[in-house]
């Protein structure tokens, strides 16, 4: 439904304006009825007021009381009344509050009033002792000595880590001793260097250990005069080491960038020492050739030479050995006559007592071994069960004097060589893994077994008869 609309004009016929649907009202009291207004915003230069308990800020509304104001006069009455019964305590208490006011020292020890401060006081206690009255957590009193020092113990506690500064301990130097009386107590004595003096009481700990010490250092002296008398016997023994060392070291020629450092090699001829001399191509010893010696040409125009060589004319019986003409005995030296030249004459080398390893007619070497020929062959297949040289197991029959065993080069596995049938493996025998090699001294082939780890492995050989 609506509502009829109503306009209100003042008087003179002006139009009162509504805003926000509230009717705009500029008014103020002429006069001081009694109207409850409810609560009202203060505001002060457009801020409301303060409104905090004891809080005083911009907007603080402040109050002016009237001198005459009956509130303020009864205010001054009670201040006067309370600063009269502070005189009255003051007096009363024996001046304590003109001692906060005034530069005074409490105590009985009164100083100079250069600053305001209280005294601290201590309880005197001659001998260091507990308080009976007080337990342990409780306030207690410092305690000082007779003359007034405090009494203190250090702050450090036994076997933890550092808890404060630690104290240090003085000392005193004297230029002369002191003489102190029973019970006194005095600082510790120092030297001009601050270095702490130490006194050993005789009998005691130090002075025993000092003793035992002393003892020690006696038997160490009586061991050192044995030890310098062996060390003049070994430095004279060891005169005659540095000499032969010396000669050792004289023979050693300089060391050589390929060759590093040798024992040289010298000859005697009887009146000097001279190094023997290499060919430096080959490495062979240089030979010169004295004519007149037993060392010469043979035919003159051949340019060859031979050695002969004088032997003690004795043979492995003790007999005497004849030269040419038949006229030696025991003990001489000779040469082999100039008809023999080139020949080893009867040189005793074989234990079977024959004297000469040199054929005398044809001048060739005689060999003992008796060795003419050698075979060569291979084994291309052996098993892992024993089997002789030619892959049997039996029947072989070939003599020879010694023969060399190869294992082949592209073998997998290992050969056993041994003396049966029963090799291999934990049962031993000679093991070849390829391209190793083994040689014996043997009469016949059919002493030789061998077998493999794998199968169808090789082995080469030769034997020579």
């Amino acid at each position: 439904m609506a509502f009829p609309k109503v306009k209100i004009s003042d008087n003179s016929g002006n139009a009162v304006s509504v805003t926000d649907n509230k009717l705009d009202v500029n008014a103020y009291l002429s006069a001081t009825p009694t109207i409850d207004i409810g609560d009202v915003s203060l505001l002060l230069g457009g801020t409301a007021a303060d409104t905090g308990l004891g809080v005083y800020g911009a907007q603080t509304l402040r109050v002016t009381m009237a001198v005459d104001d009956a509130l303020l006069s009864a205010m001054n009455t009670n201040l006067a009344d309370i600063e009269a019964l502070l005189t009255t305590i003051d007096s009363d208490t024996g001046g304590m509050l003109s001692a906060f006011n005034a530069p005074v020292q409490l105590g009985a020890d009164v100083h100079a009033y250069n600053h305001n401060g209280m005294n601290m006081l201590a309880v005197r206690n001659d001998e260091l002792a507990a308080f009976t009255l007080t337990a342990d957590g409780d306030y207690s009193s410092l305690q000082v000595n007779a003359l007034g020092a405090l009494y203190t113990t250090g702050g450090e506690v036994e076997n933890a880590a550092v808890q404060s500064e630690p104290t240090l301990i003085g000392g005193r130097f004297d230029s002369s001793a002191r003489t102190l009386g029973n019970g006194d107590a005095g600082a510790v004595a120092l030297n001009a260097s601050g270095h702490i003096l130490m006194d050993v009481v005789d009998g005691g700990q130090l002075d025993t250990i000092i003793d035992t010490l002393e003892t020690t250092l006696t038997a160490i002296e009586t061991d050192q005069a044995a030890i310098e008398t062996l060390l003049t016997g070994i430095d004279s023994d060891t005169d005659a080491i540095k000499t032969a060392t010396q000669l050792i070291d004289d023979a050693v020629a300089a060391e050589d960038a390929a060759l590093g450092k040798g024992i040289l090699m010298q000859g005697d001829d009887g009146t000097d020492r001279q190094n023997l001399q290499l060919v430096a191509s080959s490495g062979a010893l240089k030979v010169s050739l004295d004519t007149s010696g037993p060392i010469g040409t043979v035919g003159g125009s051949s340019g060859s030479f031979v050695m002969q060589m004088g032997v003690d004319a004795k043979d492995f019986d003790g007999s005497a050995l004849p030269d040419s003409t038949g006229s030696l005995v025991e003990g001489d030296l000779t040469y082999p006559a100039a008809s023999t030249q080139g020949v080893l004459y009867n040189m005793p080398v074989n234990q079977d007592g024959s004297k000469s390893p040199i054929d005398q007619t044809s001048g060739q070497m005689i060999t003992t071994h008796g060795i003419t020929n050698l075979v060569h062959g291979t084994n291309t297949d052996v098993d892992t069960t024993a089997e002789q040289l030619d892959g049997s197991t039996s029947g072989l029959d070939i003599a020879c004097k010694h023969v060399d065993l190869q294992a082949a080069e592209a073998n997998k596995g290992v050969l056993y060589i041994g003396g049966s049938d029963a090799i291999g493996g934990a049962a031993g025998g000679i093991a070849l893994r390829r391209g190793d090699v083994y040689s014996i001294d043997i009469d016949n082939l059919n002493q030789i077994w061998v077998e493999a780890s794998v199968a169808n492995q090789a082995l080469n050989f030769i034997y020579y008869t």
